[in-house]
């Protein structure tokens, strides 16, 4: 899985648009959300596919099947007991899905693509294999798994424990595995000869604890769940994704709907820019990750706001990167990141001083920041003041003052009476 670099990060002028409609105390956050992705490409996930393909090492024939939504109540199989016409539309992740079934199927000849019952039932299949990228929710697959229930044949097969199902994801939440078996029509009871969670088994590459938000997104998490809070245009299902789950993978050929809404959710009216709307990765984004980005510009107008922040404050003589790291709310990992940018771009020395090339960067944008106007709203004329001398009390020195010569001197030496 790759992640993106603060130097990628700072050389998008996509992403600082996307940054610019926070407010300049959040778009560190925002940064550290950015870092905290992980990218997982065609190739890698192809890769993956077919290794975990060869360690499921079935025995006799086995089908495949790539878990995609259907409509609610919808059979996957129509009355003949083919497999239901996919749309001619793409259906996202489940068409690269589709083809490496398609491939897997060509180079092992026990190996079933999307059989139809009457495939099923010829071949006397029993292993069921479900392929999916992530697993969310588990809302789609046990959606799936309950299609394929709605044909008389199949059911009865898998009530008499002759159909075991295995459920391949390259990512899934440790919590999917019991809601799936809860949601898939069947019992589970102990007295039961066949119980349904005896009949399903996972398998990922990679399996998280939903809860445990600190080994996906930092120490710093809470701050990044406030600020995908604090974006009111985005539904309130969608704030941490679709079933809460915080996701943070995402796949080159789809972008699942369990990450933050921030980053896929467009607004439509376009208050909100989604840095990936329609949950696809933009060819930029594609070329971004896959690049050596280093920022090299001695121009305030190539350095993002947070880098700005953070030469400020050296300006200023904070240079303890705990202490940053709190002024600007983010991580002490991201600070320390911003001081080996800062060093390698020749903005500060390895002392952690600003440079001449820094020096003046500071100066450049705090030259161009526009100063506050003044609040007139309070603005009262001088003319309409009373004599403020007149009316106040005056103190004995000042009452010396205003006495005459004679009697200024006589008034002083009686101040040391008291």
């Amino acid at each position: 899985m790759k992640q993106l670099t603060l130097n990628q990060i700072e050389s998008s002028d996509e992403i600082k648009k996307w940054l610019g409609q926070l407010p300049v105390d959040k778009q560190p956050i925002a940064t550290q959300l950015l870092t905290r992705l992980r990218f997982v490409s065609r190739d890698g996930y192809a890769q993956w596919f077919n290794s975990a393909l060869n360690s499921l090492s079935m025995t006799g024939n086995y089908a495949m099947y790539s878990v995609r939504k259907l409509p609610k109540n919808t059979p996957l199989w129509d009355r003949s007991g083919a497999i239901q016409l996919r749309p001619g539309t793409s259906q996202g992740s489940e068409d690269l899905v589709y083809s490496l079934i398609s491939n897997a199927s060509r180079r092992t000849q026990n190996a079933l693509d999307h059989p139809s019952i009457a495939d099923l039932k010829q071949n006397r299949i029993k292993n069921i294999l479900l392929i999916d990228d992530s697993i969310g929710s588990g809302d789609r697959v046990a959606s799936f798994i309950n299609a394929m229930l709605q044909h008389d044949s199949f059911l009865s097969w898998w009530s008499l424990g002759l159909m075991h199902i295995t459920v391949l994801s390259y990512a899934r939440p440790a919590g999917a595995q019991a809601k799936i078996i809860d949601q898939v029509k069947g019992s589970d009871h102990g007295k039961r000869v066949y119980p349904k969670s005896e009949k399903i088994t996972f398998n990922s590459h990679f399996v998280f604890n939903q809860e445990e938000l600190s080994k996906r997104w930092g120490d710093n998490y809470q701050s990044i769940l406030d600020l995908c809070y604090s974006i009111k245009l985005i539904p309130k299902w969608a704030l941490r994704g679709y079933g809460r789950v915080m996701g943070n993978i995402i796949f080159e050929h789809s972008v699942p709907n369990n990450i933050p809404g921030l980053l896929w959710f467009q607004d439509r009216q376009n208050r909100w820019n989604a840095l990936l709307p329609e949950r696809a990765l933009p060819d930029w984004f594609i070329l971004l990750i896959n690049s050596n980005a280093c920022i090299v510009s001695n121009s305030s107008r190539g350095v993002s706001e947070q880098m700005q922040a953070l030469l400020t404050l050296i300006k200023k003589g904070v240079k303890n990167t705990t202490i940053i790291a709190h002024r600007l709310n983010c991580e002490h990992k991201l600070i320390l990141a911003y001081f080996d940018m800062a060093e390698k771009s020749g903005f500060i020395n390895q002392n952690h001083r600003l440079t001449k090339v820094g020096y003046e960067l500071v100066f450049k944008f705090t030259r161009n920041k526009k100063l506050e106007k003044r609040n007139r709203k309070l603005y009262i004329p001088t003319s309409w003041c009373a004599d403020s001398t007149s009316n106040q009390p005056q103190t004995l020195l000042q009452k010396a003052s205003n006495d005459s010569s004679n009697d200024q001197e006589e008034f002083a030496d009686s101040i040391w009476d008291f």
